[in-house]
């Protein structure tokens, strides 16, 4: 029998609007991992330390972070991707003329360059997490693997220039991942499904944000929440009930996977 891949996102689709793991899709992936031919991973835009808990209830081995930055496949590091420091500096020097706190995000903590910053502490509570390490200037210590503009919209459009050298990709009102040029959930994909030996018309995902939209459109078949952006939507093969009303498990039966 041919392999398959099947990945989930997290945060509005694994988890339910109250950041608590679907009891539903905990249900649905134990009866995908009694199949050999069924490799299961996490797509997320958390870093490794963040989803610790939910990998070993899951029993996942396979995980794509920082959306698509750092990848690991049977517990082993395959793919790190870090952003250019020194054009991280120069965003950080914009950034600080603006009086907008940053996001520095390793394998092992995120840190940020403002204490106590509203914008932060409320993203951050977002995730079910506490606020990042301090640390003013960044010393820039470790290769940063995602960063974060901690800001609204508008601002942002004005901090911006037309030709930036990263990807940025909102995820909350008041934050903005910070991607490599090529950074996404799918280009981790990519380098799992090599991994495995998985052609991409045998790759499954689950999500429902804006960092999912790569992801969806150019897997074999890409299923997004009811909960998810209009825009991720319109490009999805199939959209399934919300993270609040057992989506995944219905997703799953709608592909006749469980």
């Amino acid at each position: 029998m041919m392999k398959r891949m099947i990945c989930f996102d997290i945060d509005g689709t694994l988890l339910t609007s109250k950041k608590k793991l679907n009891p539903g899709a905990v249900a649905a992936i134990g009866k995908l991992t009694e199949n050999p031919d069924n490799i299961l991973a996490i797509a997320t835009g958390r870093g490794p330390y963040m989803f610790k808990e939910i990998r070993e209830i899951l029993k996942i081995n396979n995980f794509i972070s920082y959306n698509g930055q750092y990848c690991m496949a049977d517990g082993k590091e395959i793919y790190v991707n870090s952003l250019n420091p020194n054009e991280l500096k120069k965003l950080v020097r914009r950034a600080s003329s603006f009086h907008i706190p940053l996001g520095f995000m390793s394998i092992h903590y995120t840190k940020t360059n403002v204490l106590g910053h509203p914008f932060v502490k409320e993203s951050f509570q977002t995730v079910d997490h506490a606020y990042p390490i301090y640390e003013n200037p960044y010393g820039f210590s470790e290769p940063v693997l995602q960063g974060q503009l901690f800001c609204e919209e508008w601002v942002q459009k004005q901090l911006l220039e037309k030709k930036e050298y990263f990807r940025f990709v909102r995820w909350h009102p008041y934050a903005v991942d910070i991607l490599p040029p090529d950074g996404s959930k799918f280009e981790g994909i990519l380098k799992l499904a090599k991994y495995h030996h998985i052609s991409m018309d045998q790759v499954v995902a689950f999500g429902d944000g804006l960092n999912d939209l790569e992801m969806l459109q150019n897997v074999g078949y890409g299923i997004c929440m009811e909960n998810g952006k209009n825009s991720v939507k319109k490009i999805a093969d199939f959209v399934t009930t919300s993270n609040d009303e057992d989506g995944i498990e219905k997703g799953l039966k709608h592909l006749c996977l469980i």
